[in-house]
């Protein structure tokens, strides 16, 4: 094939690049109205009552510890499937990351909490990884009924779109977490380039206030010192411009699931399941190969025939020698085996369902001669 089938290439419409070009001739390019918008798009896409857009998720992990008083001594209790900003985040704030392993889903395994679980625990982030939103939520907050001061965060990043029954939009429980973080990065399934937005309930203008130096409607918050962390206007319009067919995207990637798990039949592949009433926003079709399988091969047959399929969270921060910040883990042995043999195939508004199932194709003519 002469084009290179990609994971997660950014899908740019002609009218996003209309309308991004009219906010550029607007002269307006900062954070402005248009950032507003999109706070009003989220907020009531998860019907939170307020929003704050920042640079980006990495920044509100910034954010949301130094409005809850991370400190040292302080444990946060998160997957070590996740990119190692998030555990970065908690260690800047002084904290030590618990990583807990991971389920047959790649989330974070909540029936393995409780004897990580202290009056140290001060936050929990749960990730919604590849898109999928958790299923066995419920059990980690069963174990949190003595814990009552500990501070629930759901790490989105990867799932606008996705749904935890048929009508709910990851983000929009209150009762579930105390903030909801996504993410708009270049890969994302709704882009800005760069940029994220954490949606919660709190009554507070702290977040309006830290990402702008402190500077909240004017006027400088004293509860709060912050930094430069705003959302531009024209990231803002991208985003927007992409939001406004958010189902379009996700139910085309959900075709295109159900293209590969018709067409991939290999005895022993694992396959990620779901809750038959939730959405998976399908960031990636991940897969778990047999330790038989050499991914490497794999990928490098793939590429051969013009398929870049694409390995996440190789490298675990609790496994990683050179990673000489003070961290608390239990043995992780399904996270260290998913960062060995997961695989993600290519999804997108980019790839026509022809070019899936060709992919599907390839894929089990090089695993089936393994």
């Amino acid at each position: 094939m002469n084009t290179m089938l990609q994971c997660n290439k950014p899908s740019i419409k002609e009218v996003d690049i209309l309308k991004v070009e009219q906010q550029l001739r607007s002269g307006n390019l900062a954070q402005g109205d248009k950032v507003a918008e999109l706070e009003w798009a989220m907020s009531r896409l998860t019907n939170r009552e307020d929003s704050a857009a920042y640079s980006s998720a990495t920044s509100i992990f910034e954010a949301i510890f130094a409005y809850i008083g991370i400190k040292e001594g302080d444990e946060v209790i998160l997957s070590p499937l996740t990119f190692k900003s998030v555990p970065y985040a908690v260690i800047r704030a002084g904290a030590t990351p618990v990583f807990i392993d991971t389920n047959d889903y790649y989330l974070a395994d909540w029936n393995k909490v409780d004897s990580l679980l202290n009056d140290n625990t001060r936050a929990i982030i749960s990730t919604s990884l590849y898109g999928m939103p958790d299923p066995n939520f419920e059990r980690l907050l069963q174990s949190l009924e003595h814990y009552q001061d500990v501070w629930l965060i759901e790490d989105n990043a990867q799932s606008v779109g996705a749904k935890y029954n048929k009508t709910d939009h990851v983000g929009s429980w209150e009762s579930r977490s105390d903030f909801s973080i996504f993410s708009f990065y270049a890969t994302k399934n709704i882009t800005g380039g760069e940029g994220g937005i954490v949606v919660f309930d709190e009554d507070t203008d702290f977040f309006h206030s830290y990402r702008n130096n402190g500077i909240c409607k004017n006027f400088f918050n004293k509860k709060c010192v912050g930094t430069n962390m705003r959302m531009t206007d024209v990231e803002a319009t991208l985003v927007l411009s992409q939001l406004s067919r958010m189902q379009q995207v996700t139910d085309t990637r959900n075709k295109q699931a159900n293209i590969y798990r018709n067409l991939l039949s290999i005895e022993n592949l694992q396959f990620k399941n779901l809750n038959k009433d939730a959405t998976h926003a399908y960031h990636h079709y991940t897969l778990t190969l047999p330790k038989n399988i050499d991914r490497s091969y794999v990928l490098a047959c793939l590429e051969s025939y013009g398929i870049h399929a694409a390995i996440y969270y190789e490298y675990l921060v609790n496994y990683d020698k050179s990673f000489t910040a003070p961290i608390r883990t239990s043995n992780t042995p399904n996270a260290l085996l998913q960062s060995k043999q997961a695989i993600c195939l290519p999804l997108g508004e980019t790839l026509r369902h022809s070019d899936i199932e060709y992919i599907a194709k390839k894929f089990e003519e090089i695993v089936s001669s393994e």
